[in-house]
């Protein structure tokens, strides 16, 4: 269970800390779910997936970030209402670009922009879950635990090439009601499904008033889930700036982003009813 060199090595301990520890998870995902059958007709699971160096990075930024406003943490729907504006009308695309701009700036430069980092953002519509047969529901889960599970599936894609028994991706989701149903959802594939049970390494769920990569997937999801919103009222305005800038920065793509209306979901149930795998999960292109 230990290592006798490492038990018997006469150099100086933080000699060794330095040198890192070989079986620290170096990958991670943090992940933020947002929406709900009854208010939006749909549940997602959005976040990002980095190397370690990054998220240091990523972390200093942001730290410096909020000391420089004066913030202990960033929640973005309470940030941005109570950012002081002009007038009492719901904040304008235009006040949001303002408000966030900064906090978007650290997510592209420190996560994304050197080129390993993506974005995640896998939706299920629930009306397009509910037309699912009694068969195909046995082997999709319901909205919300369908979402999270191909988020962690299309994380572990993106970062396969680096992935090993030794070096796992590990999982950090913001605490919410749905835990106890996650942490199941994250059992259940790392005992079934023939690849994610080699790699994942452990999945933590945290404060996040108290984690900064969370209140990164955070912002994310409210951006989604506005943008959602918008487009679910009027297709045919324009997305918020700032939607487009975290998404689409410099016109390239850094978030793997997946609608899984009907069509992909029964895609879905059909390739774990063929594979007999209900944990199975499609490459990220797939479906």
């Amino acid at each position: 269970m230990f290592s006798s060199s490492l038990c018997d090595d006469s150099r100086d301990p933080l000699a060794l800390l330095a040198e890192g520890n070989p079986l620290e998870p170096m990958i991670h995902v943090t992940l933020d779910d947002v929406g709900n059958c009854g208010k939006d007709g749909m549940a997602a699971v959005v976040g990002y997936v980095a190397y370690k160096e990054q998220w240091e990075a990523f972390n200093w930024a942001w730290k410096k970030t909020l000391a420089d406003f004066g913030l202990e943490y960033l929640h973005t729907s309470n940030y941005i209402y109570r950012y002081p504006r002009v007038g009492d009308h719901p904040p304008t695309d235009e006040e949001l670009f303002k408000i966030l701009d900064p906090w978007i700036d650290i997510v592209y430069l420190y996560l994304l922009k050197p080129g390993t980092g993506l974005g995640i953002c896998v939706i299920v519509p629930c009306a397009d879950y509910e037309q699912l047969t009694a068969k195909e529901k046995q082997f999709v889960r319901e909205p919300a635990l369908t979402a999270f599970e191909l988020a962690v599936g299309f994380a572990c894609w993106h970062v396969k090439g680096d992935l090993s028994a030794l070096n796992g991706m590990a999982v950090q989701m913001d605490e919410t009601q749905n835990a106890c149903s996650l942490y199941e959802r994250y059992q259940f594939l790392k005992n079934e499904n023939q690849t994610l049970k080699k790699y994942l390494s452990a999945i933590a769920f945290t404060d996040d008033k108290r984690h900064w990569p969370v209140q990164a997937a955070d912002m994310l999801g409210h951006l989604t889930l506005r943008t959602w919103r918008q487009y679910q009222a009027d297709p045919t305005r324009e997305w918020p700036g700032a939607f487009t800038k975290l998404v689409f920065p410099e016109g390239s793509r850094t978030v793997a982003s997946r609608v899984f209306g009907l069509d992909r979901l029964r895609r879905l149930a059909r390739l774990r009813m063929e594979l007999q795998d209900k944990a199975a999960i499609p490459d990220d292109k797939a479906l």
